[in-house]
């Protein structure tokens, strides 16, 4: 895993946001330098005084295209609801894992939480997420366009705790430049022996490297080649075989050894979890590995033409390792002491034409089915690609894996550790296999304990 250090996004407050929504965002003097309030506009009191003013924390991770965006939809429900005002709590990915644990531990969360499938169990066993049923069934949520396997990704023990924010799938991103230059064809899918032989030859032929799959999804994607699970979801424990995590350090010291491959100093110098600074962008690699929804904000921030591949599979696969993915959901706290409004927040973000106007698809296709068919042609060809990848993906895509059990965050930290000490060459791939099976399984159980 590369090593990167989390930096929380921009210290300044968000000013510049989407034009045609008509609003925009001004400072507040109490806020933290990542909290901006929404305008003054939306904090004017609702007609007769009727409406109880009511503050409400959303917080999410991403881009500042998300964040514009975000903010400026946001801000068109505030203008239409003058008793509602918005603070607005943003990082990136690591940093808001930090901060939303730290939050969670002081029972200090937002009222709206942008959560990722791979923690949303965690979330929902600690009881800190709020059952969304009663608003689907009450219409405060509408989901009628909403196709019934989308709805249902975000349910967990029979209950809706968290609203899907668009759909997407993993992808190899590439800079289609280097690959006309090398004189390689990036097939629909390629094998990683494949992918091996093509990043020697970008490297022979334009001298640009290259990285490989690393992490706990590389190790779940070769569990999927062959119809199984990373996790035994009723034991709390690792049901990987302990060949297949031995193959993947064995596969990571290889690889990090060769000319083609980025260096373990650059990619500690690069934040890849963060658009902005991901090595694609300055040159230092033409590939990535990241979900279908990011490639646009990447292609854009890079200022080049990307093309989109499916992620590598086993050469003797007999199982697909692609599935369609929740890019992102959307929760309500349980601790949050405004609910209903939080719902009708959620249902805006789904259903209104307004908010898409603003969003722009940027999380992913749209789970509305009329609301992805209204913003599909308004935008620019690269995220009508993105829409259309996922479309292809959903053709041969196996089901997605359950959401990773509690104590996955620590899970991963360990695989990442471990692999930067493989790397370095401070351990064994044999002892990093012992450390991750043993290890791994004392985190998961006591995580469910």
């Amino acid at each position: 895993m590369k090593k990167v250090i989390s930096l929380v996004l921009s210290t300044t407050l968000v000013a510049v946001l989407c034009t045609a929504c008509g609003t925009s965002a001004t400072s507040s003097s109490s806020a933290p330098s990542d909290q901006v309030s929404s305008s003054d506009a939306a904090t004017a009191p609702a007609p007769g005084g009727t409406q109880e003013p009511i503050v409400l924390r959303v917080s999410w991770w991403g881009s500042q295209a998300r964040t514009d965006g975000t903010v400026a939809a946001l801000n068109a429900y505030a203008a239409e609801n003058p008793h509602v005002t918005f603070e607005y709590e943003f990082s990136d990915w690591g940093g808001y894992w930090d901060k939303l644990s730290t939050q969670a531990a002081s029972n200090s969360l937002p009222d709206i939480i942008q959560q990722d499938y791979a923690y949303i169990a965690q979330y929902q066993s600690k009881k800190q997420l709020a059952s969304l049923d009663t608003y689907i069934q009450n219409g405060t949520i509408d989901v009628t366009n909403v196709p019934k396997s989308i709805l249902s990704s975000g349910v967990l023990e029979g209950q809706l705790y968290a609203l899907c924010a668009g759909m997407n799938a993993p992808t190899i991103a590439y800079d289609k430049a280097v690959v006309d230059k090398a004189g390689v064809t990036i097939p629909d899918q390629m094998t990683y022996d494949e992918y091996e032989d093509i990043c020697k030859t970008v490297y022979e032929k334009t001298g640009i490297k290259s990285t490989y799959p690393v992490g706990d999804s590389y190790i779940a994607s070769v569990c999927r080649d062959f119809n199984k699970n990373m996790f035994d979801y009723a034991k709390n424990q690792l049901a990987v075989e302990e060949s297949v995590v031995l193959q993947y350090f064995q596969k990571e010291k290889e690889t990090i050894a060769q000319p083609w491959h980025l260096s373990m100093e650059i990619m500690a110098e690069k934040n890849a979890d963060d658009i902005e600074t991901k090595p694609l962008v300055d040159g230092s690699t033409w590939t990535d590995f990241l979900q279908s929804n990011q490639v646009p904000t990447l292609a854009k921030t890079a200022g080049k033409d990307l093309g989109m591949t499916m992620e590598c599979i086993s050469t003797d696969a007999t199982g697909q390792s692609m599935y369609l993915k929740p890019s992102m959901f959307f929760s309500i706290t349980e601790s949050s002491k405004y609910k209903d409004e939080a719902a009708k927040v959620l249902n805006f973000l789904t259903n209104s034409t307004k908010a898409q106007d603003c969003l722009k698809a940027e999380r992913g296709v749209p789970i509305s089915t009329k609301i992805a068919d209204y913003i599909k042609p308004t935008l620019p060809a690269d995220q009508q690609t993105a829409f259309d990848y996922v479309a292809k993906v959903g053709e041969i895509a196996s089901p997605i894996d359950p959401p990773n059990p509690p104590g996955f965050s620590e899970l991963r930290k360990l695989c990442s550790d471990l692999t930067d000490k493989v790397r370095y060459g401070e351990i064994t791939p044999e002892e990093a296999t012992k450390k991750f099976m043993t290890e791994g399984n004392a985190i998961l159980a006591k995580a469910a304990s």
